[in-house]
């Protein structure tokens, strides 16, 4: 397991003045802003994607688990996403022909078996990408269960100032 970041927060040390105020402007210098503004630049305007990351967003803006260092891994997200509701729509397409008494060619059977496994591998990525991101009940109570155990790291951290 990697150790913990050693923010100003996280720190049990007794540090002076001067050394909270330079640890503070370090730590100014390399912390992420809190909140991804804007989308990378393979995810445009007004494509499928940039639904998904408008509506990502405007789910967790009340988290404080998203940052713009995760802005690419989001954008990846929502492309995998598109991708997989691509490959549903066909196959969708496909069973119903099949459902409907049609009898479907050898090609379309190939097709059909080709989407699905498609499919299978883009949620597996999705999960992926969503537990990370703190998408999902399970990401969300990880990263709930890091921010407790960085809180009760020292139970007297309080009684040095």
């Amino acid at each position: 397991m990697p150790t913990k970041a050693k923010t100003l927060d996280n720190m049990s040390k007794h540090l002076t003045r001067s050394e909270i105020e330079a640890r503070q402007s370090a730590e100014a210098g390399v912390m992420p802003t809190r909140f991804p503004t804007k989308p990378p630049s393979f995810i445009k305007s007004k494509t499928p994607e940039r639904k998904i990351w408008d509506r990502v967003l405007a789910d967790m803006k009340d988290y404080e688990i998203l940052d713009c260092l995760d802005s690419d891994v989001l954008g990846l997200y929502c492309s995998k996403m598109v991708r997989w509701i691509e490959a549903q729509a066909a196959y969708t397409r496909l069973r119903k022909a099949a459902d409907g008494g049609e009898e479907l060619s050898k090609t379309d059977l190939k097709l059909l078996v080709s989407i699905s496994s498609e499919m299978q591998a883009l949620e597996v990525g999705i999960l992926a990408y969503a537990t990370k991101l703190g998408l999902t009940p399970d990401g969300r109570a990880r990263l709930a269960r890091k921010l407790a155990e960085q809180e009760e790291d020292d139970p007297d951290a309080d009684l040095f100032g």
